[in-house]
């Protein structure tokens, strides 16, 4: 056989068998399908046991511990305490925790290095209440302890290369104003690399409250109800932020605050009739009962006049008390002087003949801002007045200007027009409304310079438009404008 004819030969017993191969393979398989789609047959025997679901394997002590805040690896630091009353018995409240210097500042100077933890309770003067919504909340236990992690404050701190941290704990007691408390700590580089949680203490006393009660009355019968406001006298100076106010139903007057004993406040009564009254006093355990008596105060009376001839017109007025600390509460606004509260603001109207009475007031000078009515423009006006009065005379010496507004030859109604006004000292641009017939009303100050623009265009500081006649002091124009 040559050597070709067995190449050929080898080649074909190879091809058989993987042939045979894989027929074999196919018939496994083909026996496998069948015999799993094949119908199961009756057992006698009885049915095996359900499986048991598997044991969970417990976790190891080494894994436990991993997930333990107080043993887990890398730096853990907590702010750790007690809070008491001044008796020293322990208190059950809610703290809230807020980071103040969360940016980066130099902390590593001598006058702002803190070396441990400085607490000191807070007063603040704000014009609005810090919100605690997202700070951290936890609860004193039944001895009063309280434990907070701070490690993420105290990281941020360091990675601003910074080694002071200064929080806030807000401490919420149900019955009792909030208390605040400054916080600053001392943090140090080793901490980073410490095996072991580092506690910070810092202990919190809640000076216990007293009771400031009574009721307020008028020297006449209360017609409407009266209010009762309680503000901090702070190493004699007063936190404009009230501690806290109530409204007093005008018949019985009754009144009732907890507030921190041996705290100096400012207690305030007013209402809608009446001058406001101030007592003075330092909280106790065993405070009597306060009167407080409402008054009317001063009155200031007087008619308004347009210039010298006496035109008599219906005004608005302002008074507004010289140099006070104004202090909002709830719609009222006082003011302070430093001994005593009165009316920020007190307002007034004029009638038709142009006399007015405003009531309430305390003796001395008040800054008095006259408004014109609605639908009349006039020069912003400023005078001083003293109350009490019974006849005072305020005597406008203004021009009257009335305009006729047309457009397109026809009475301009309801048409809306730019007012520049040009005073030695000032200049005000305001937009005003002519009425139905297309007329409106200017009094003006005898060195107003004012022209009268249409508001579609652009305003500027410079004037433009139509220039108005100023008659002059306690005279009359009719003056007609052409848009």
């Amino acid at each position: 056989m040559t050597g070709d004819s067995t190449k050929f030969l080898a080649l074909c017993l190879a091809l058989l068998g993987a042939a045979a191969a894989a027929l074999w393979w196919f018939s496994a398989d083909a026996g496998d399908g069948a015999a799993a789609r094949a119908p199961a047959k009756e057992s006698s025997t009885a049915p095996s046991a359900p499986p048991q679901p598997a044991e969970l394997e417990t976790p190891a002590a080494s894994e436990r511990v991993e997930r333990d805040a107080t043993a887990r690896q890398g730096m853990a630091v907590f702010l750790v305490g007690n809070v008491r009353t001044s008796r020293g018995e322990p208190a059950q409240v809610d703290l809230v925790l807020i980071a103040r210097n969360e940016s980066v500042g130099d902390a590593t100077t001598v006058e702002h290095y803190v070396r441990g933890v400085e607490v000191q309770e807070a007063v603040r003067n704000r014009k609005r209440p810090v919100s605690y919504a997202n700070g951290r909340v936890a609860r004193t236990a039944s001895d009063g302890s309280y434990r907070i992690e701070i490690t993420e404050h105290v990281a941020g701190r360091l990675a601003a290369g910074a080694l002071r941290l200064d929080l806030s704990l807000k401490v919420l007691r149900t019955g009792e104003n909030p208390r605040e408390f400054d916080v600053a700590l001392g943090v140090e580089r080793k901490w980073q690399t410490a095996s072991a949680p580092i506690d910070l203490r810092a202990d919190l006393v809640l000076r216990s409250a007293g009771r400031v009660h009574g009721r307020v009355v008028g020297r006449e019968p209360l017609t409407s109800d009266a209010w009762v406001a309680l503000f901090d006298l702070y190493q004699g100076a007063l936190r404009r932020q009230p501690l806290a106010h109530a409204r007093c139903e005008s018949t019985s007057g009754a009144f009732e605050f907890m507030v921190e004993l041996d705290r100096e406040i400012a207690l305030v009564a007013w209402s809608a009739e009446m001058r406001p009254t101030t007592e003075r006093l330092r909280v106790s355990d065993n405070s009597a009962p306060l009167e407080v008596l409402l008054e009317r105060g001063e009155r200031l009376q007087g008619v308004v006049k347009l210039g010298p001839d006496g035109v008599a017109c219906a005004l608005d007025l302002e008074l507004n008390s010289r140099d006070y600390l104004p202090c909002p509460v709830g719609e009222d606004v006082l003011a302070w002087n430093g001994v005593a509260f009165e009316w920020s603001r007190v307002y007034g109207q004029s009638d038709e003949s142009g006399r007015f009475n405003i009531p309430s007031l305390a003796p001395g000078r008040y800054k008095a801002h006259i408004k014109a009515p609605r639908g009349v423009r006039m020069t912003a006006t400023t005078l001083d007045v003293v109350a009490p009065a019974e006849d005072l005379l305020v005597e406008l010496p203004f021009a009257r200007v009335e305009l006729k507004l047309f457009r397109n030859g026809a009475p301009a109604a309801n048409f809306r027009f730019g007012v520049h006004e040009q005073r030695q000292l000032s200049i005000a641009m305001d937009q005003m409304h002519a009425d139905a017939a297309g007329s409106a009303v200017l009094w003006l100050a005898e060195d107003s310079e004012v022209w009268v623009n249409d508001p579609d265009k652009r305003q500027d500081v410079v004037p433009s438009g139509v220039r108005i006649d100023n008659p002059g002091p306690g005279r009359s124009s009719t003056q007609r404008i052409d848009f």
